[in-house]
């Protein structure tokens, strides 16, 4: 602040010659939008809103309150509202006389946290005022804080799905239930029933049943012994098999001194068609790609990869212009893609024959490889390139 011992003048400004700058100075417990770096998605907002709560010692930033996820954050990137006060409070407010004959006395003042603010946009029930009150009340009298009406907690309406990961799965299902029979005596009420969990279809109809029973009594095998022993699985292991040879994936040789080979496993899964019945077995055979060496089995990784928000864009832009759009589906799509790497890999369960001790010399990509996405990705470019299409660089 200026002082009359410096002429008028700032203690910063004598020191460095210079107006100090106030542009970061802003009103407390405005409205503020701080910037979101990481946003989920593509066209998701990039700033959140917040009410501006204090500075911070020692760094640029401010410390505020998210309207959103109700936590605190500090940021540096924020567009102040200094005129929007979403936690306002009243000028005025009937105090309580209190009787006093000997002094003034001034009614006393809440604090306010942020722990009390409520959660929606509302403004808070106001507080007690400062303003002091004529009273004729020996001072011996205690003072009492007003009463501040209750306001009931807003409570979320909106639906919640479970994550994407469980999506395969059957969920929020598990029930606890009392069983008729009692198990013990209680000392409380005689009898105390044990805890079962059970999964309960009582909200599906009655089709909807029948579909999940129908997809329920197919079970996926967990091993190769479990697997070899169905004739749909082996057949389906052996035509995965044929593939992959007549692709050249990889050749029989020994393995060279100094090399490691990786191993490999089956992976089984039921394909359905969208009524819920079988349409094929698949088995695929995948590399264990978590034992690759670093700059010796692989080196870069990255391959572009379209995000649903696109998918979602490019239907948009067909169904306002009238496009027509064509699906393609690959079979076997990484096994295209070429290995510049010299690669081993263990002979899959079922390819291993008695007394022989040879490896797999990968030609080209398998599935479950750090490059394999990388080297499909190549594969498919190059290929659409030369048919006359053009690379967007867009993201």
């Amino acid at each position: 602040m200026p002082t009359p011992l410096l002429s008028h003048k700032t203690p910063f400004e004598k020191l460095y010659n210079k107006v100090p700058n106030y542009s970061h100075l802003k009103v407390f417990s405005c409205l503020a939008y701080a910037t979101e770096v990481h946003a989920t998605y593509k066209f998701a907002p990039r700033a959140a809103r917040c009410v501006f709560l204090k500075y911070l010692v020692g760094q640029k930033a401010y410390k505020l309150y998210n309207l959103t996820t109700h936590k605190f954050l500090t940021s540096h990137d924020i567009v102040f509202h200094e005129h929007i006060f979403l936690y306002q409070l009243p000028s005025t407010i009937p105090a309580p006389l209190i009787p006093s004959t000997e002094s003034t006395v001034a009614t006393p003042v809440i604090p306010l946290s942020i722990s009390d603010l409520p959660s929606t946009d509302f403004p808070v029930p106001s507080l007690a005022s400062s303003t002091p009150v004529p009273s004729s009340s020996p001072s011996n009298v205690p003072l009492s804080p007003p009463i501040l009406p209750m306001q009931p907690l807003r409570r979320s309406q909106r639906h919640h799905n479970p994550p994407r990961a469980l999506r395969d799965y059957v969920c929020n299902q598990v029930t606890s239930l009392k069983p008729l029979l009692p198990s013990s005596s209680s000392p409380t009420t005689g009898t105390r029933y044990p805890l079962c969990n059970f999964l309960s279809y009582y909200r599906y109809s009655p089709q909807h049943r029948s579909f999940v029973a129908t997809i329920s009594q197919d079970i996926e095998p967990h091993s190769y012994t479990e697997a070899a022993s169905l004739p749909q699985w082996y057949n389906a292991m052996q035509s995965e098999l044929a593939a992959l040879e007549a692709n050249q994936t990889w050749s029989l040789t020994s393995l060279p001194p100094g090399k490691t080979a990786i191993g490999c496993r089956w992976i089984y899964k039921i394909k359905r068609h969208s009524d819920g019945t079988i349409e094929r077995h698949k088995a695929q055979l995948v590399a264990k790609g978590y034992t690759q060496l670093e700059d010796i089995d692989f080196h870069d990784t990255f391959s572009p990869t379209a995000k649903m928000i696109t998918v979602r864009c490019l239907l948009a832009l067909a169904a306002t212009q009238n496009w027509s759009l064509h699906q393609l589906d690959v079979h076997n799509a990484f096994l295209h893609g070429d290995l510049h790497e010299e690669m081993y890999m263990c002979p899959p369960p079922g390819l291993q024959r008695q007394g022989e001790n040879l490896v797999c010399r990968l030609n080209k990509s398998l599935y479950g490889l750090k490059q394999a996405s990388r080297q499909w990705f190549a594969k498919f470019s190059a290929a659409i390139q030369v048919a006359g299409y053009v690379q967007s660089k867009a993201d």
